[in-house]
């Protein structure tokens, strides 16, 4: 218990960027709240010169920018990025002042060395070829704004990426909405109930599947897609500081809200796309309550009108990640947690990740005629061809 308690205390008051979510008309049996405040969107800080998470490295791109918003546009850069071939856009697509610009201004906002190799490659390799693709989606469905959701494992590098588009398209007056799983996590009242219940280690606490309100999450992403100008939609925030570390919800007056309308919206999360199977296909006897809960995350998977899947080959750079992360923050003088309580932190999503991450590879959600961007990524994050091997 004292170990559980130790660990908490470190999970506290960390959580993500919020907001949003096919044209269907969605009904809920609860009645959730309307928005009643401004719009509210949080960005991350933790992007500063020095502070970033490692790599992102690709192709050799010899740095050429500088603070001049009309650089040329590296093409050999662009063309040798694996994502760029992934999105199917041809150079002719791109319009290159444009692209320009705004790439010079997204590393403006992350406070990137403009002469660094690296910048070349995390901004035209990564970023501004992902953003051109939803892009393109956004200006192909018009009736109503798209959903695409963003699976990625833990310390991959969502948050940093929805971030970044979002920023991308309010320069071109466009509204990205980018909601986390994380936000539709069920109150603690609850949690406590359903550990009562089912007295499941994996399910003590939230992040497993199981532990989401995944009514709530249809409820605002078919809101969040079907608003009209001048309403607002009221996003759930998250509190994982309330309860010393176990978290809560917070109260409704407290969520963000959005103003509408939006143009695209962004699902992440470390297990979207996950399915159930067979029960005697489990191998590990604790992920029955899990794979019992994991139909129901079908009704976010119906309404994704697109997939942005970033690999991974290896589950052990998870570990890895989590604690680059606790060592940035020990180097800023916070909180962080130890070698030991991150393996014990990781260790209760490894079994999901075992179970469902590679089957989740090869599943018919990403073989469909649906958008779909797929590229892997290596240890130091970098982004590298996409191969379906698995």
């Amino acid at each position: 218990m004292e170990k559980r308690k130790e660990l908490l205390c470190f999970l506290v008051g960390r959580w993500w960027l919020s907001p949003h979510g096919k044209c269907k008309s969605l009904h809920c049996s609860k009645a959730y709240p309307k928005a009643t405040s401004s719009d509210n969107i949080v960005y991350s800080n933790s992007l500063r010169k020095g502070t970033t998470s490692p790599g992102l490295l690709t192709m050799n791109c010899s740095s050429h920018y500088s603070q001049n918003t009309t650089s040329k546009v590296p093409k050999d850069c662009i063309l040798s990025s694996p994502v760029f071939q992934a999105t199917g856009l041809l150079w002719q697509d791109i319009p290159q002042e444009e692209w320009s610009r705004l790439a010079n201004l997204l590393i403006q906002k992350l406070n990137l060395d403009p002469t660094l190799p690296e910048t070349d490659i995390r901004i035209h390799q990564l970023y501004m070829p992902i953003f051109f693709w939803l892009r393109k989606i956004c200006e192909q469905q018009k009736s109503c704004a798209p959903i695409i959701g963003i699976s990625c494992p833990q310390g991959g590098g969502k948050t940093t990426l929805t971030f970044a588009m979002q920023f991308l398209f309010q320069q071109l007056h466009r509204k990205c909405a980018v909601a986390s799983i994380d936000d539709f996590y069920i109150t603690r009242k609850e949690q406590q109930e359903l550990f009562e219940r089912e007295r499941n280690p994996l399910l003590e606490f939230r992040g497993n599947p199981g532990t989401h309100d995944v009514e709530l999450g249809v409820y605002v992403l078919s809101r969040l897609q079907s608003c009209k100008a001048n309403e607002k939609v009221a996003i759930p925030r998250y509190n994982k500081a309330a309860w010393d570390g176990l978290g809560d919800r917070f109260p409704v007056e407290e969520w963000y809200t959005v103003d509408c309308p939006v143009d695209v919206i962004l699902l992440e999360g470390w297990c979207l796309g996950f399915q159930p199977v067979k029960e005697e296909e489990l191998i590990d006897s604790r992920l029955r309550s899990i794979n019992n809960r994991l139909s129901a995350y079908q009704r976010w998977h119906d309404m994704l009108n697109g997939w942005l899947v970033i690999q991974i080959e290896d589950l052990n750079w998870i570990y890895e990640w989590r604690a680059q992360a606790e060592d940035m923050l020990r180097q800023q003088n916070r909180g962080a947690m130890t070698p030991e309580q991150v393996r014990d932190f990781v260790s209760r999503f490894m079994p999901a990740y075992q179970q469902y991450l590679f089957r989740f590879y090869r599943s018919h959600l990403l073989t469909s005629e649906q958008n779909t961007l797929q590229f892997r990524i290596d240890k130091q994050r970098n982004p590298i061809p996409f191969q379906n091997k698995y």
